[in-house]
């Protein structure tokens, strides 16, 4: 039982590595397209840093090819940094 827990904890710590491997591959692009589209710094690492989340913790972007991966990256991108914007006029306004 020890050896089953054992392997099961290291199948899932591979694939958090492998997760890790391809989304240091999309990394400086999220920054950069967040940055692109808020036209601020500390909000574009806020929204990127959501995106890198929430795409780390998508096992469907991770069950797709790369095609669909990378369409399944840009939509969260720009949904991260969308809603990042949505709360910092919230604030402004007082919200």
């Amino acid at each position: 039982m020890y050896l089953e827990w054992n392997m099961d904890k290291l199948v899932r710590t591979v694939r958090l590595h492998d997760r890790i491997s391809v989304l240091r591959q999309y990394e400086s692009d999220c920054y950069s397209i967040c940055l692109f589209l808020l036209q601020c710094e500390k909000m574009a690492h806020e929204a990127a840093k959501n995106a890198l989340y929430h795409l780390i913790t998508s096992d469907a972007c991770f069950a797709r090819d790369g095609s669909i991966r990378n369409e399944l990256f840009r939509k969260e991108v720009a949904k991260c940094a969308l809603q990042v914007k949505i709360r910092s006029m919230n604030v402004d306004r007082g919200d």
